[in-house]
């Protein structure tokens, strides 16, 4: 390719705001990385979460029980039997927190799915794992 000239690519400059919006970004991380993991209420949640899908009923809702079987593969049925408990209280309307927290975490994920979907459809995307 010798003689050709290649474009050279703009510099994108976002600012101050660009750099404070990830100042509040990282900040924001650090914070929900903490409460996860260090608060006195982080190590008890995932005991009672384990004691949710072994007794296969919410505390809160004793007559409506987790389905043990979706698939027939044991492991994998275990795994959905996690997720199952994690989303229920949203979907079926235990606390309206429990809501407004998955309709969140759905937004939030769409764009990731939004993304991956465009870029699985270009050519130079062949034969990734995202294709």
């Amino acid at each position: 390719m010798a003689g050709v000239k290649m474009p050279q690519q703009a510099a994108l400059s976002r600012g101050w705001f660009g750099q404070l919006a990830t100042a509040i970004f990282i900040a924001l991380s650090a914070l929900a990385a903490y409460e996860m993991r260090y608060t006195p209420a982080a190590p008890g949640w995932s005991e009672n979460f384990n004691k949710i899908v072994d007794a296969m009923h919410y505390p809160e809702k004793p007559d409506l029980t987790i389905r043990s079987q979706y698939t027939g593969i044991t492991s994998l049925d275990y795994g959905l039997q996690f997720l199952v408990a994690a989303f229920l209280p949203g979907a079926a309307g235990f606390f309206p927190e429990m809501q407004l927290l998955q309709a969140y975490f759905l937004l939030s994920f769409f764009a990731i799915i939004s993304i991956y979907s465009v870029e699985a459809g270009r050519i130079g995307a062949k034969g990734s794992w995202i294709y």
